[in-house]
């Protein structure tokens, strides 16, 4: 009687050991494989990069048939088995057509295309019972690719074809694939209820991208894999707290403010989240606007608005942002006559504020910032300043006299010294001496020589009256400064200027302030 599943068997063996494949029939194919081949390279041991390499293993299940059809009906019990292999595993398909001699051979290889289909047949198949019988499951396994010419090299050049160079990166790589097939989308999911208006309200206000936590009853979890949910219990409680994390905003657009009266504006890019609203009745829907330093939240079915800071003292922020921050804050300090431009999706819609509550008065925080401002342009600095409100407000006198020195010319300019030291009375002098001002991660240096005159004082101190003064060297240093670099770049700048008239040098007492870290 003709045994073609046992004639194609022994010629794949045969064709193995013609091509020096060592195969290995199985004693039977309960595990889902016939015949194990041993792939050996003698070439590797050679190579101090690959020697670690062994024997690669791989396992073939043969399908032998008298028809010229392309395709097997195959036990999803036998196809796990060969997806679930961490060795490769290859479908083989003899084609006698009623000859003594097989006709056509065709491979298919166990990738992860088909391992991901044969997980997913099987995933659908548990959704609705809960212990399918496999191998009273069927699945169609298409065979195109044929070993053309049909000989035992062309046959081992076509598995070589499939395994690479090294049997541990492609074990890793079908480890790696098994493991997270069918999860590509979404993980995990979880159910819960809410019992409380407060639970609603900061369950939507973590959808609308607040790091808030949201306490929830009777959690329970899911997995996920090819679009069926599976049972997690270890997502799974009576009570739990959820934070969600890495919201995605819905769209992102602009926040202006417009003084309709004077014309002045400021513009904001700002992030626009519309979270769980439409899954809530209309009274507790509201929408978040995110500008960074503020945010807005607008709750259309009261017709109101509510805009926030979201201001940390202690965080360093751009000073330029904060300026124009705080200048837009100042125009709501009365409300009156200010528009209000929210540009998302394309679209602008306008609003006009009047309301009789708004901000404090910004004027103080303005003020500073405005010449922090001025200070950066006038050393044009092209970086940003990153700077805490904590620091502004420690700085504020060392802000103003550094700007004072910069810009602003008083007729009741001093420099006091000690009486013992220094020229006579009513002598002419060129004085030296280093204005700076230490700020967010720089510091910034001016060199000024002021000339006057000597003056009395007090019994034990004399002054000279400042007359004129001008710049000689302006920079400005990162944080990373080197004290005896800019101590050595100052005194050169010193040492180069000429005077007519006698000179005092006031900059140690910088360089010693310098050298102790300011």
């Amino acid at each position: 009687m003709r045994n073609i599943g046992s004639a194609g068997e022994g010629y794949f063996c045969a064709w193995c050991s013609s091509a020096g494949l060592t195969a290995n029939k199985s004693v039977s194919d309960e595990h889902g494989w016939d015949i194990l081949i041993e792939l050996d390279d003698p070439n590797v041991i050679d190579d101090p990069l690959t020697m670690h390499e062994g024997v690669t293993e791989v396992k073939v299940q043969i399908k032998s048939t008298d028809t010229n059809k392309q395709y097997v009906d195959v036990e999803l019990s036998n196809l796990r088995k060969m997806a679930t292999s961490v060795l490769p595993t290859f479908y083989i398909l003899i084609q006698f057509e009623k000859h003594e001699t097989p006709s056509r051979v065709y491979i298919r290889h166990v990738d992860k295309e088909l391992i991901s289909e044969i997980l997913k047949k099987i995933t659908a198949l548990k959704a609705k019972e809960a212990n399918p019988k496999l191998n009273k499951k069927t699945m169609r396994i298409n065979f195109s690719e044929e070993i053309i010419p049909l000989t035992p090299s062309q046959l081992k050049s076509r598995l070589k074809t499939y395994l690479g160079t090294s049997a541990i990166t492609y074990t890793a790589e079908k480890t790696r694939h098994l493991a997270s097939a069918g999860f590509e989308k979404n993980l995990f999911q979880v159910d819960f209820k809410i019992s409380s208006p407060d639970q609603l309200q900061n369950l939507l206000d973590a959808s609308l991208g607040k790091k808030i936590d949201v306490a929830v009853d009777d959690l329970n979890g899911h997995a996920i894999r090819f679009g069926q949910r599976s049972p997690f219990p270890k997502l799974s409680a009576s009570n739990a707290v959820l934070q969600i994390l890495s919201v995605v905003p819905d769209d992102s657009g602009r926040v202006t403010f417009k003084n309709i009266k004077t014309g002045s504006s400021f513009s904001f890019l700002a992030d626009l989240y519309v979270g769980i609203n439409s899954l809530l009745p209309a009274e507790h829907r509201k929408i978040r606007i995110d500008a960074r330093l503020f945010e807005i939240i607008l709750r259309l079915e009261q017709h109101s608005m509510h805009l926030s800071t979201n201001l940390d003292p202690t965080t360093p922020l751009c000073s330029d942002d904060l300026l124009k921050t705080f200048k837009a804050f100042h125009m709501l300090w009365k409300p009156v006559n200010v528009a209000l431009s929210l540009d998302f999706y394309s679209k602008e819609i306008k609003f006009t504020l009047n309301s009789p509550c708004g901000f404090q008065n910004f004027s103080h925080e303005i003020n500073i910032l405005s010449k922090i401002s001025k200070i950066k342009h006038c050393f044009d600095i092209d970086r940003k300043i990153e700077i805490s409100l904590t620091e502004i407000n420690s700085k504020i006198r060392s802000i103003h006299l550094f700007h004072q020195v910069l810009f602003e010319t008083s007729n009741d300019a001093f420099l006091t010294y000690a009486a013992d030291d220094g020229p006579p009375l009513e002598t002419e002098v060129d004085c030296f001496y280093v204005a700076s001002l230490s700020i967010g991660d720089y510091l910034f240096v001016d060199v000024i020589v002021a000339s006057g005159l000597i003056e009395e004082h007090t019994d034990d101190s004399r002054r000279i009256k400042i007359c004129a003064r001008e710049s000689v060297y302006r920079a400005y240093y990162a944080s990373a400064f080197d004290s005896s670099e800019i101590t050595a770049e100052l005194e050169a700048a010193i040492a180069s200027y000429k005077s007519e008239r006698i000179a005092m040098d006031f900059s140690p007492v910088f360089f010693r302030h310098l050298a102790k870290g300011l």
